[in-house]
């Protein structure tokens, strides 16, 4: 039988929260200081939450702890997890989207997995061009045409139908950022209530994304170009 929730909440109080709560309220602190990267700092935080979950608990970005609901069981949550999996599945998802199918991000509804993915897209699009910046300030810096080459672009652009396809692309991520990626970042989550069939439509988006971002061109205007010059 999976351990109930109590159990969990023994468990994370008793061995494991206590250690990742302080090592994640030091790597949080020194993320701010700057002297961890993004990544580092995400990462730091998921592996505090995957434990803290499971006892009604949650490390925030600012630092603090706070409660949330906690899955009845863990078994309640993977089941989740593996439903939501197998159905992006079935709609042949990207692979960088079936990542954020995990327990500890579908506890009460689907929430966290939207965020997380929402994230990724824009992690990829730093990653791509070495640009800064989050979401639509993002999509506006790696997709313009102002000087006639993007940092990133979607196809040749050389001609007409090419380059309303790449501005057309930028707006819908644009969109996808301004609708999903900012109000679930600051909405409280239980303002924000993510049900299955909404996830499956956001995350299939997300999918998208992830395809046409990883066919898209890193050109000379990106920083990530002139670093690493093809």
């Amino acid at each position: 039988m999976p351990p109930s929730a109590s159990s969990a909440r023994r468990r994370a109080g008793a061995l494991g929260a206590p250690l990742l709560l302080a090592g994640g309220a030091g790597q949080l602190a020194g993320h701010r200081r700057g002297h961890y990267q993004q990544g580092q700092h995400a990462q730091c935080s998921q592996q505090c939450n995957e434990v803290l979950s499971f006892a009604g608990l949650e490390l925030r970005n600012n630092g603090k702890l706070v409660r949330v609901t906690a899955a009845r069981t863990l078994g309640e949550a993977e089941q989740r997890a593996d439903r939501l999996k197998a159905k992006l599945k079935a709609r042949d998802v990207h692979a960088d989207v079936l990542t954020f199918c995990r327990a500890e991000l579908v506890q009460e509804n689907y929430f966290h997995a939207v965020l997380e993915a929402a994230k990724s897209v824009a992690q990829k699009i730093r990653d791509r061009t070495g640009l800064d910046g989050d979401a639509a300030t993002l999509t506006d810096a790696a997709f313009t045409t102002k000087d006639n080459m993007p940092p990133l672009a979607f196809n040749r652009l050389v001609d007409p139908n090419e380059l309303s396809e790449h501005r057309g692309l930028a707006t819908m991520l644009k969109g996808f950022f301004m609708t999903f990626r900012n109000p679930t970042a600051h909405a409280p989550q239980v303002r924000w209530a993510v049900n299955e069939a909404d996830a499956l439509d956001m995350l299939a988006q997300a999918s998208m994304f992830h395809r046409r971002l990883d066919q898209a061109t890193t050109t000379p205007a990106a920083p990530a170009y002139r670093a690493h010059p093809a």
